[in-house]
């Protein structure tokens, strides 16, 4: 999971983990819910728009029937907040039984040895009180680059920081 205000790199990270995936052999389905990245970025990956939660899940289930026949595999949802805020906002009751369901799905996924890169706007709850990610990184926009601080690794003892020069995200995020 990463999480970041707006503009501190979420998608570049993604689109990065994408290219990096595709190009090692891996298969990658790119879920689009903010409805901002162009497909061309993000080829050779399987690119989705999923403009609501419904559709969210059934792409989910449609990718999760297909994982014994795809290796590796890895599935990218930006963002998980674009669906998911104003359901919580409006409707919580609504959104939690969502929540939970997509925490199954994910889990489900993960059982098939798929890998599951989330994107959101704030942690939200999302870790621990339906998702329990191995991996949680917050990013932050920092002068001509990217402050990249892992808050919580399996097996980590202390959170670790990195700048990483918006360069090199970016020349892997659009090769």
């Amino acid at each position: 999971m990463v999480y970041g205000p707006p503009s501190s790199g979420k998608t570049l990270l993604a689109l990065a983990a994408s290219k990096t995936f595709t190009a090692r052999g891996g298969v990658v389905y790119y879920l689009d819910s903010e409805l901002k990245t162009s497909p061309e970025y993000v080829s050779p990956a399987v690119y989705s728009e999923v403009s609501d939660i419904g559709h969210l899940l059934n792409t989910l289930l449609e990718i999760l029937k297909k994982v014994r026949y795809i290796s590796p595999l890895l599935v990218i949802i930006d963002s998980i907040s674009a669906v998911m805020h104003s359901l919580v906002l409006n409707h919580p009751d609504y959104a939690r039984e969502k929540m939970h369901t997509l925490a199954h799905v994910v889990r489900k996924l993960n059982e098939g040895m798929v890998t599951v890169f989330i994107t959101s706007w704030d942690l939200g709850g999302y870790h621990g009180k339906y998702l329990n990610p191995s991996l949680v990184l917050r990013t932050a926009k920092y002068h001509d680059g990217f402050r990249i601080v892992v808050e919580y690794g399996e097996d980590m003892l202390t959170p670790m920081e990195e700048y990483v020069p918006i360069e090199e995200v970016v020349s892997v995020a659009l090769a």
